[in-house]
């Protein structure tokens, strides 16, 4: 199994990596934070992470340069919502990437952190759970759903079903 294990930080990821390795799965790292600040931690930990990846052997793919202006405008308004901004703008890029490149699973390694806010995730899991299900309406124009046409009316989309599982599983 080949599974994209987004990363906030290396000392996040070493144990969940082992244990996943542990159990057969290969695991590559995948680095996409726009919510780090200042540069010079950004900097740090992307380097840190750079280190450690090839210490262990593990691919690491960095999803995107540093851009903090848009993570800022996205909370400016709400900066009490960040982290629940946050949780979905990184695991919505974890997931495309996971998808549009064929790996079989994704996963995290925010939540190992105890400073995490884990009630965020639950309200993660259940506005995608409200998503997932609100998709049974459309007609699927992406993915290999597509060449059902309006046979897919009235099933959910997988990825959104996927997306809501996920956030279900790290809320538990």
């Amino acid at each position: 199994m080949n599974t994209l294990m987004h990363i906030c930080c290396a000392p996040c990821a070493n144990r969940p990596i082992a244990r996943l390795r542990e159990e057969g799965v290969c695991v590559t790292g995948f680095w996409f934070n726009p919510n780090i600040h200042p540069y010079t931690e950004y900097q740090a930990r992307k380097r840190t992470l750079e280190d450690y990846a090839r210490e262990i052997g593990m691919k690491l793919v960095i999803g995107g340069a540093y851009d903090l202006r848009p993570f800022i405008t996205a909370v400016a308004g709400d900066i009490d919502g960040r982290c629940a901004y946050c949780y979905r703008v990184r695991m919505e890029k974890t997931a495309q990437y996971a998808a549009e490149n064929g790996y079989d699973s994704f996963t995290t390694s925010l939540l190992i952190s105890p400073y995490q806010n884990h009630n965020g995730i639950a309200a993660a899991a259940r506005a995608a759970a409200q998503g997932a299900e609100a998709t049974r309406q459309f007609v699927s124009k992406f993915g290999r759903a597509r060449s059902y046409g309006e046979k897919t009316i009235g099933t959910p989309d997988a990825g959104a079903v996927s997306m809501s599982r996920f956030f279900q599983g790290l809320a538990s």
